[in-house]
Parts: C-alpha cells; structure tokens; sequence
C-alpha cells in the first residue's frame, strides 16, 4: 500500500512525503479449485518497516496543525473466520 503525497492547502503550496508501506495476513488457504477458494485468516502484521508516515491530513487547518502521524509497526489478532473468494467472471443478468 502506497500514497505519493497529500496537499494540505487550496494553494498546493504544502504536500506530504510519499510513504509505501508493507503489511502481511496471516491464515491458511484449505480448499482451492477452479471455482473458489476457501480462506481461514487469524490476523495482519500491519506497517511490518515501521514506517513513519502521514496517515490524514486536516486541509486548511487554522492553528497550520495539517498532518496526522499513522500507526506504528502491529499485530492485529482477529478470531478464526473464513472467506470464499471466486475466480469466476461476474455476468449482469
């Protein structure tokens, strides 16, 4: 995941660095055909780099406060679920 910068202004005059971060899921893929997949995901590394990055920024923020910091480096656990995932084309009726 990636931004090339943000304006903080109507002016343009001020942008934010670009940053490109890298995240991981961590699961198990337990059936795959031709049709679908069948997903079991447990949680994410999130920003694995711990990259400093500007997450929001406020336009034309009076107090000249325009940017928001993102996460740290985390580990999100989430309880055991599944996702069916299809390679077959959607057709409109």
């Amino acid at each position: 995941m990636g931004c090339q910068g943000l304006h903080v202004d109507d002016a343009n005059s001020e942008q934010s660095e670009g940053y490109r971060l890298f995240n991981a899921l961590v699961g198990l893929d337990v059936f795959k055909n031709s049709l679908f997949n069948l997903l079991f995901s447990a949680g994410a590394f999130n920003n694995i780099t711990d990259e400093t990055y500007v997450a929001f920024v406020n336009i034309n923020s009076a107090r000249q406060e325009f940017y928001e910091a993102g996460l740290p480096r985390n580990f999100r656990i989430d309880k055991i679920g599944s996702a069916i995932l299809t390679n077959k084309p959607y057709e409109r009726q």
